[in-house]
């Protein structure tokens, strides 16, 4: 195996349930996927073309073609161990059993830090020889990128990693990840690490009318209970910070107001975080919320 050791990764719980979702319906949750057909073998013909250009050449071009596939159109395979296999239905699709578990295995390196093992395609995944028929999953950077934000035990993933060797750390997909909903939406929704350098300050111009929709929205929203607004600088990429008082569930919570933000936001970003993250505490220290406060 090369510089690369076995170890196993537990998942929790609710994500288990979402990788049983991916399973069946192999298509992400991202946006900008296309749709893979489960019936035939994976393939990545131009990322495998991207990924041996890169590495003979080098350049920024290459790597930010080689990026822009793995963020935006990649699939991937993964190896998945399940305490029970699935079982045809009537229709014959392949269901799981009640209380099946899933462990996905992370690979080490000489330094003793852990990573995804993910793979293009099968052949490449039959280069790990300790593998015999392995049940897999396909995911999508999105997948990873939200693995990775729950579980502080892998440093990242590592594309085929017996011949590519290609490394994302987890530094790097919170980066590529931030710039892609910036991209995509002009939100991002991600929890900021603890080595993120990051300036704050109060917006120059202060956008008014994205304010009060939002407030618009959280008035319907009984588990928002503040807010706070901020100016950020973060990566040398200039947002709006909303900082969030809430209960419930954070995707949800934070998409409604990203959604009663976007129109207003312009050729500008906004970033979300929970009050709650040691982060969101520190950037609202001594500054007053704007909801409800502004509305009293």
């Amino acid at each position: 195996m090369g510089i690369w050791n076995r170890f196993m990764g537990k998942r929790n719980e609710e994500k288990q349930e979402e990788e049983r979702e991916a399973a069946v319906h192999t298509d992400s949750t991202g946006e900008g996927y296309k749709k893979v057909d489960v019936n035939k073998p994976l393939e990545n013909f131009r990322l495998n073309v991207l990924l041996k250009e890169a590495k003979e050449n080098q350049t920024q071009t290459a790597m930010n073609m080689l990026f822009e596939e793995i963020v935006m159109n990649a699939h991937f395979l993964t190896v998945i161990f399940l305490s029970g296999q699935p079982k045809p239905d009537e229709s014959g699709t392949a269901v799981f059993q009640k209380n099946t578990t899933m462990q996905m295995p992370m690979i080490s390196n000489t330094g003793g830090k852990h990573f995804y093992p993910v793979f293009t395609d099968h052949n490449e995944l039959a280069k790990w020889k300790q593998m015999e028929k392995p049940n897999t999953l396909i995911l999508t950077f999105d997948d990873y990128a939200a693995m990775l934000e729950k579980h502080e035990a892998a440093e990242g993933i590592v594309i085929n990693p017996f011949s590519d060797n290609f490394v994302l750390n987890r530094k790097l997909m919170a980066h590529l990840k931030t710039q892609k909903d910036l991209r995509t939406g002009g939100v991002s929704r991600h929890k900021v690490s603890k080595d993120t350098k990051v300036m704050l300050g109060e917006p120059k111009e202060y956008p008014t009318e994205m304010v009060e929709a939002m407030c618009g929205q959280m008035e319907k929203m009984p588990e928002v209970k503040r807010a706070w607004l901020r100016l950020m600088v973060k990566e040398n990429v200039q947002s709006f910070l909303v900082v969030v008082d809430f209960t419930g569930n954070r995707e949800e919570v934070f998409g409604k107001i990203a959604a009663a933000a976007r129109a207003r936001l312009k050729d500008r970003y906004l970033d979300m975080v929970s009050y709650e993250d040691g982060f969101g505490k520190k950037a609202v220290e001594n500054v007053t919320p704007f909801y409800p406060a502004r509305h009293s």
